[in-house]
């Protein structure tokens, strides 16, 4: 149960973060902002606030902010004059709506999403993926201020050891400390690996405390590494968290930021070269993953959320209808041709972007599902 507040509470943030951007920028605008909603699906409950609906919706995968258009204008205008006319009728049963004295009064023609110029229109599609820029580097920021940064102690205890490696076949575990090698003491894991290159791929005696505090001597032979310049008996140091100042946190979070947005771009493009496989995974594994860097603790699920972050603001900068991406293309088409595409143009292109979206969700979702009872 607490996992699954967890997910919940993650990709809330995501969304909101992703979904804030777009309503503020929208606001920063002037354009009228009708509808705040977290979720997608049956409208759960919400509150009515200077204009705007803030609504909670049953499935928590997903939001969006709905914007005053021309569109939007014309049916409520006819709504509002219907409305009048049944109720100057006096029909019988009938009520006036709630929000029919409001929905009356016209908006002005500036505060509809038409109505902006092309850059303020980019500023507004653009801002929801920059906030899940900003939130991802901000996370990585605050992790690396809270916990520190990761970094090979320089002990010389054994933290893990790589399989059929001559160190594992002698008998080394994780925990042991390495206090001799060839009869040389090694303080240090500088010091260990120093002796070991030394042993010119001969026979090499370690002297170990193990975790009971027994000393035992291992016989073992170093092989070479992959690149053939040094020699390794198949073990790695322990890891431990060295604290940072804030300036160095900041400096190590936009770092990490860029790396990962790199490495992301990166995949895509090679995704679709054909030089990397298509591997999507849906909301069940990205529920799994977070899932599983809860159990782990705060260190691992906050780089996890900020990871997500990231991939959630670059994806939305696809150009594919019904993301925010599809919205830019279709705006720079419009700016090249030298005016709007029709409503219904603009309808079909996005109802056809959000079946294709639809059906490509299903699709690793249910491989998800497979994976999931594959493993």
């Amino acid at each position: 149960m607490i996992k699954a507040i967890i997910v919940i509470l993650v990709l809330g943030a995501l969304i909101l973060a992703h979904e804030f951007g777009h309503f503020i920028m929208g606001r920063l605008a002037g354009v009228r902002v009708l509808e705040f909603s977290f979720g997608m699906g049956p409208r759960l409950g919400g509150v009515r606030k200077n204009g705007t609906e803030y609504t909670l919706r049953a499935l928590p995968f997903g939001g969006y902010v709905r914007f005053l258009s021309r569109e939007e204008m014309a049916a409520r205008r006819a709504e509002a004059e219907e409305a009048a006319a049944e109720a100057e009728d006096g029909a019988a049963g009938y009520e006036a709506p709630g929000w029919a004295e409001e929905e009356a009064e016209e908006y002005p023609e500036s505060e509809c999403m038409e109505s902006k110029g092309f850059w303020q229109k980019v500023s507004i599609y653009v801002a929801g993926p920059f906030m899940n820029l900003f939130l991802g580097a901000l996370i990585f920021i605050l992790a690396y201020a809270i916990f520190g940064v990761t970094a090979p102690s320089d002990e010389n205890v054994v933290g893990a050891v790589v399989q059929d490696m001559p160190a594992q076949t002698a008998g080394l575990e994780p925990g042991d400390r390495v206090v001799a090698v060839n009869g040389a003491p090694t303080a240090d894991w500088e010091a260990m690996t120093r002796e070991i290159r030394a042993g010119n791929q001969g026979e090499l005696i370690l002297s170990v405390e193990k975790t009971d505090g027994r000393t035992e001597l291992l016989t073992l032979t170093p092989v070479l590494d992959e690149s053939g310049s040094h020699l390794i008996i198949g073990v790695t140091s322990q890891i431990t968290q060295k604290k940072v100042s804030v300036s160095q946190a900041v400096h190590y979070g936009l770092l990490r930021t860029w790396e990962f947005t790199k490495l992301l771009l990166q995949y895509i493009v090679d995704m679709f070269a054909g030089r990397e496989k298509v591997d999507l995974g849906g909301p069940v594994a990205i529920a799994g993953i977070i899932s599983e860097g809860a159990e782990a603790g705060a260190t691992t699920l906050l780089p996890i959320m900020a990871i997500l972050s990231l991939q959630f603001g670059v994806l939305n900068l696809l150009p594919i209808p019904a993301l925010d991406g599809g919205q830019l293309t279709v705006l720079i088409f419009e700016r090249i041709r030298g005016r709007e595409l029709s409503p219904e143009k603009k309808g079909i292109i996005q109802l056809t972007g959000f079946a294709l979206l639809l059906a490509l969700m299903i699709a690793v979702t249910y491989s998800d599902i497979l994976r999931l009872f594959g493993n």
